[in-house]
């Protein structure tokens, strides 16, 4: 069966599963983040249908909520933002008598449908499953292709869901409800991948819904900081003012240069996310028991409902309350999916980053940093190595470690290439990059030396004995020594 026939199939099983009900009336909705969101009738029966109602239980920001309580939020809500968003920058661009032109009612139609569509191909836990996903070898395969990213493989999938016959006679029948002109699908779906097939000409219409700049980004900063507490926030209605097309062919989409300083600030506020949320430990430490989990799962070829996840639309089978459900049902599953129920996590017993490392064997950390940002599958060998020879050695000693309680955890950058493709109207004849105004490119090297953590993480029973080994055996196989803050001091005791 080939990835196209996998996901019919599962539009096909999902969408039986519902009705298309008809709306007489556009419906308000009120978002969590101050907006009334207004819906025409047929974007409701599309956000009715099961594959959409599916986002509404898996977490944006996967297991944040177990660090910050009010970070609740769904992929549904977020879906939903998004299309608002967008609503907001083609309203600006088509009241603006220079992009007025590029904006007809059907274009407008699409980029909404695209922009409630463009995260139904995120499976449970969003990010970490993503990460799962995109090492199965046939979607590393389809993932060479130029058009998709080879980072997010849930883009590629809802490309695929959007072009899957199951789904085009789903809209063919709201189309045919509703009475309004055709949908092309193939636009749609090119952006949400923010690839079209004419970027010559539609090349902003990818901008909108998967770019630089895009609707995607300006919701999630925002929803992703107000979910969490976390007091920062950027000028939409200045984003808005000076967003437009390049004058040029009206390929892409640009700012002129009195919005250049929002669009840094938008770059600040995605950097400081990072570390206080994305990378914070706590949150690191569960992605990376979820992982453990599925490597049981892979290891002792258990399965769910029957599926194994050795495809990718199994993943798409499952929310995240789904999965925690039925692998707690499972008597080798049952511990490690109490342990993240009742936050019974594991520990920090190293930190790695440029403060925790002896300046002899600093170079060795250069060298580790970019290897993460240029060889995936090489950083994995080696934190597969590095996992095994820790409880191998632990295990000699007598410390009943196993592998699925070990885990070094190195995350990808996040990446600050925006400045770098989005243009800025200078005046009318000078179109310089963001980056040649101000150098974000500078960020990404800022952000991987002086805030970039990794860590290695293991259970608060043997934290001394696994702090010990670890130290030995990264140093053996990675050549990096640790200064003493390293070790975090951990004033939590285990009561027998």
């Amino acid at each position: 069966m080939t990835l196209r026939d996998e996901i019919n199939t599962f539009v096909e099983d999902t969408l039986s599963i519902g009705q298309i009900e008809q709306h007489e009336q556009p419906k308000i909705l009120r978002d969590g983040i101050g907006n009334l969101i207004t819906f025409e009738n047929y974007e409701i029966s599309i956000i009715d249908s099961p594959l959409l109602q599916r986002l509404r239980n898996i977490h944006q920001t996967a297991f944040a909520y177990l660090v910050y309580p009010s970070a609740n939020h769904t992929r549904f809500e977020h879906s939903l933002g998004v299309a608002n968003i967008v609503k907001q920058i083609t309203t600006s661009l088509k009241n603006n008598d220079e992009t007025a032109r590029a904006f007809d009612d059907n274009i407008c139609r699409e980029l909404r449908i695209a922009a409630i569509l463009h995260d139904i191909g995120h499976g449970p836990f969003s990010h970490v499953s993503e990460d799962l996903i995109k090492n199965l070898h046939y979607i590393k395969e389809e993932l060479k292709q130029e058009k998709f990213d080879v980072d997010k493989p849930h883009e590629m999938l809802a490309y695929h869901i959007i072009r899957s016959d199951n789904f085009k006679d789903y809209l063919t029948k709201i189309k045919r409800i509703y009475g309004f002109p055709a949908i092309n699908i193939e636009k749609m779906s090119n952006m949400v991948i923010g690839t079209m097939d004419d970027p010559w000409n539609e090349g902003y219409l990818g901008d909108i819904i998967n770019g630089p700049f895009d609707a995607d980004k300006l919701d999630y900063i925002m929803r992703d900081a107000h979910s969490t507490g976390i007091k920062m926030s950027y000028d939409l209605d200045r984003y808005l003012s000076s967003v437009s097309l390049d004058p040029r062919e009206q390929c892409r989409l640009i700012h002129d240069v009195n919005g250049a300083h929002i669009l840094e600030q938008i770059l600040f506020c995605k950097m400081f996310l990072y570390p206080s949320v994305y990378h914070h430990q706590k949150v690191r430490a569960t992605e990376c028991m979820i992982k453990s989990i599925f490597e049981k799962i892979y290891d002792k070829k258990i399965t769910l409902l029957g599926y194994s996840f050795e495809k990718a639309t199994d993943f798409l089978r499952f929310n995240d309350y789904t999965f925690m459900y039925e692998a707690q049902k499972c008597p080798e599953l049952k511990i490690s999916i109490n342990n993240i129920l009742n936050r019974n996590l594991l520990m920090r017993c190293l930190t790695i980053n440029r403060h925790t490392i002896e300046e002899s064997t600093f170079s060795e950390f250069i060298r580790l940093i970019k290897l993460r940002e240029t060889n995936n599958d090489q950083v994995n060998e080696i934190i597969n190595k590095v996992r095994l020879n820790i409880v191998d050695r632990l295990n000699k000693k007598g410390v009943p470690v196993d592998i699925y309680s070990i885990w070094l955890d190195l995350p990808s950058f996040p990446k600050f290439n925006e400045g770098f493709r989005h243009i800025i109207r200078l005046n009318k004849s000078m179109f310089p990059t963001l980056s040649e105004l101000f150098p974000t490119s500078q960020w990404a090297l800022s952000y991987a030396q002086f805030k970039w953590k990794g860590h290695l993480f293991g259970p608060l029973k043997y934290q001394e004995q696994i702090t010990k080994t670890a130290k030995e055996v990264i140093e053996n196989e990675i050549g990096i020594k640790f200064n003493a803050s390293a070790e975090r001091p951990n004033k939590r005791i285990i009561v027998e």
